[in-house]
């Protein structure tokens, strides 16, 4: 956990109920979008690094939380998990961004509507692909994604 983060925290012990409760496809959902793998290592020395849950970054999240989804930054294996007022919560937003932020990874491919205003960025080809590592944030209307 962040340094700011126990494993006593409400939304902390909501996140491990509600991943308990997943059927085993979401939980390969889950890993796909916090880690960008579908399935975890078979023996604990395979493991590359450590799964890390952050406090999220800027007000809106932190003041309020319902209205944002999680961030994940796929490699470093880290979720950045608002603290969520219930396991419904914790659920919904969960699912949403295990099964709708599908473009984790660094190469993705924009629909025409959303390729307006990337020709110009740096490492964007002219069919909306980049090779930067992608981070992805997605709030509760739309997603945005972040090159690092």
């Amino acid at each position: 956990y962040d340094d700011d983060l126990r494993e006593s925290d409400a939304h902390i012990q909501s996140f491990w109920r509600v991943l308990g409760s997943f059927s085993n496809a979401n939980r390969q959902r889950f890993l796909r979008f916090v880690w960008a793998r579908s399935r975890l290592p078979g023996t604990k020395a395979e493991f590359s690094q450590r799964f890390k849950i952050q406090a999220p970054v800027g007000e809106g999240p932190r003041e309020s939380p319902d209205e944002y989804l999680p961030k994940a930054a796929t490699c470093f294996f880290a979720l950045s998990l608002p603290r969520y007022s219930s396991d419904e919560v914790m659920r919904e937003k969960l699912l949403y961004a295990c099964t709708e932020c599908l473009a984790m990874d660094g190469d993705f491919r924009l629909t025409d509507s959303e390729h307006t205003g990337w020709d110009n960025l740096p490492g964007v080809t002219q069919h909306g692909h980049t090779g930067a590592a992608a981070m992805l944030s997605a709030r509760a209307g739309g997603l945005s994604i972040q090159t690092t």
